[in-house]
């Protein structure tokens, strides 16, 4: 039966040179960036500038489409000399393989392919495009490699790569992968290697889609909102719409003038800026979310944003117990008792306050808490509670457990 076992791998030529350049091909989307990760892991060199999560050589990739012939052969050269072994990838080789064939040392290619379907659903999830459109041309790049290896193949030496394979048997391709490129690495790298063989992984999903912005809200009041976008790989102006409880009130372009990222060099011109400026007043238990248009990822709140979620209140302080509130925005939070200047204990405020639901400081009433204690507080204690890194202010009531000296619960 074993025989009748597909590992999603073949081979083509042989791999017995000891120096040799390992090209990495296949379309965008493919599997490059893992084959090339999984190089670059185990110590392949795979370019000057080459970094997680694509892995690509982008200098020698830019002499390439270029076509600056000198500069590719001077790059190939210096490369040569300093490695035995080391490889390239980038997906537009796919458009130069014929020409690039005869420069590369001792070419030992990696042919990765992924089905057509997954590759263009991932490219309209990351990059917009048409689906039927991006999987039409997808086929005809598939076809250019075919062609490469059809019309070279008594001159080809490599292996080819089923993505889908690789991500359901790794420990098969590392191991072929280590034979062919005759290195051997420790039980700890090789478990390292492999927990980096991810069908999803974050890293890559997340920096490799051009729908990513950066950006963060500054400020929050009642009747006002600001903070700052931009797009990561586009150079117009990102659109910024707020949601309140989960409903989308106001659309705005983020391109008000903010001369302090401008001289952080955040942003090239500091125009990036947004303003928001609501009707109707804002609740701290509102939930507010307020995202790039097309963005999966709402921008992050700066600390002076979030303090305006962030309610609530130490009642009374007891020798054994505390009593309070707090919430955040919409979310349950989470108390942290500090006692000179070390956490003794977090607390869930989500008990129910009938109080504070029919005076409207909260909508369900869910936000009290009571601590109880196994050592006795002290009037001299430094005592503090806090909700992330807002500190709860304490009530008159609390305050006199500080100003007795013989409390009694």
């Amino acid at each position: 039966m074993e025989k009748l076992k597909n590992s999603g791998i073949e081979f083509i030529g042989d791999f017995n040179s000891e120096e040799k350049t390992i090209v990495v091909v296949g379309v965008a989307r493919s599997g490059t960036s893992l084959v090339a990760g999984v190089l670059d892991k185990i110590g392949v060199f795979t370019g000057e500038k080459s970094k997680s999560p694509v892995f690509e050589d982008i200098k020698l990739s830019t002499a390439i489409e270029n076509d600056n012939e000198e500069l590719i052969d001077k790059i190939i050269e210096s490369y040569n000399k300093k490695y035995k072994v080391w490889a390239f990838k980038r997906p537009s080789i796919v458009k130069y393989l014929e020409k690039m064939h005869s420069k590369w040392r001792n070419p030992y290619y990696i042919f990765i392919f992924k089905d057509v379907v997954s590759i263009a659903n991932r490219n309209k999830i990351s990059m917009n495009m048409n689906f039927l459109e991006n999987m039409f041309y997808v086929y005809n790049e598939i076809g250019k490699i075919v062609d490469f290896i059809r019309n070279n193949r008594e001159n080809i030496n490599g292996m080819f790569l089923s993505y889908e394979k690789v991500i359901n048997k790794p420990e098969d391709f590392l191991t072929n992968l280590l034979k062919v490129i005759k290195i051997d690495i420790s039980d700890i790298k090789r478990k390292e290697v492999l927990n980096f063989i991810s069908p999803d992984p974050v890293e890559y999903l997340d920096k490799t889609r051009i729908t990513k912005a950066v950006g963060r809200v500054d400020l929050v009041s009642a009747k006002k909102v600001t903070g700052w976008a931009k797009w990561m790989y586009k150079n117009e102006p990102a659109e910024v719409c707020l949601m309140i409880n989960d409903k989308t009130v106001l659309k705005t372009k983020a391109d008000k003038m903010r001369k302090d990222l401008k001289i952080k060099k955040i942003h090239p011109n500091g125009e990036c800026g947004f303003e928001f400026f609501l009707e109707e007043r804002l609740k701290p238990y509102d939930k507010l979310e307020v995202k790039v248009v097309n963005e999966v990822k709402a921008l992050e709140f700066s600390m002076k944003a979030k303090k305006f979620f962030i309610k609530g209140n130490v009642d009374r302080i007891y020798k054994r117990k505390i009593i309070g509130w707090a919430f955040y925005g919409n979310q349950t939070a989470e108390v942290q008792l500090f006692v000179n200047n070390r956490l003794v204990l977090s607390k869930k405020a989500d008990m129910f306050r009938r109080d504070l639901k029919e005076k409207g400081v909260h909508y369900t009433g869910k936000c009290g808490f009571e601590i109880k204690l196994d050592f006795d507080l002290l009037p001299d204690n430094n005592v503090v509670l806090k909700v992330g890194e807002v500190e709860l202010p304490f009530g008159e009531k609390a305050k006199e457990f500080f100003r007795e000296k013989n409390q009694v619960i």
